[in-house]
């Protein structure tokens, strides 16, 4: 038997509350402080955080706010940043930030949301999601035409 922190986490059902975020009964960052993010590689621990991350880009602000912080992060601003149908949470400590995006946005069955505005979200996030050309932008490189029309 260890004493130390489980290493992996068991897979849960695929039911529509776990497969589809936010999961309000996930524990986002468990065995945190035993598994930190480690900004100056590309260490498989860090797709974890970011998987974690990206999931709470679909949930409120107070959740969000809550499951961040008790991982040790501040969240910078006002957030989450929205504009169009595209909204991120920007998540950081001392030594590096998390830039968290939605993906698109789902109807899950059960869950508080306006029918008619989260349809219209949906419609807009599969929109964009179809202008799947890379383009220049003002940066170094291509960008997602839908990503960048979504900003």
């Amino acid at each position: 038997m260890s004493n130390g922190p489980p290493t992996k986490k068991e897979i849960p059902p695929p039911t529509p509350e776990n497969v589809l975020p936010p999961n309000r009964k996930h524990g986002y960052f468990v065995n945190h402080e035993h598994h930190p993010f480690r900004p100056d590689t590309h260490a498989l621990v860090n797709a974890w955080w970011l998987a974690e991350s990206a999931l709470l880009a679909y949930a409120s602000l107070d959740f969000a706010k809550s499951r961040f912080e008790t991982a040790g992060f501040t969240l910078a601003g006002r957030q989450p940043f929205s504009k169009k149908s595209t909204q991120c949470y920007v998540a950081h400590k001392d030594d590096f930030a998390i830039v968290a995006f939605r993906g698109t946005q789902v109807l899950k069955p059960g869950a508080n949301q306006p029918l008619v505005e989260t349809l219209r979200q949906v419609a807009a996030d599969i929109y964009l999601d179809g202008k799947f050309g890379l383009v220049k932008w003002d940066g170094p490189g291509l960008v997602h035409q839908g990503f960048l029309d979504g900003l």
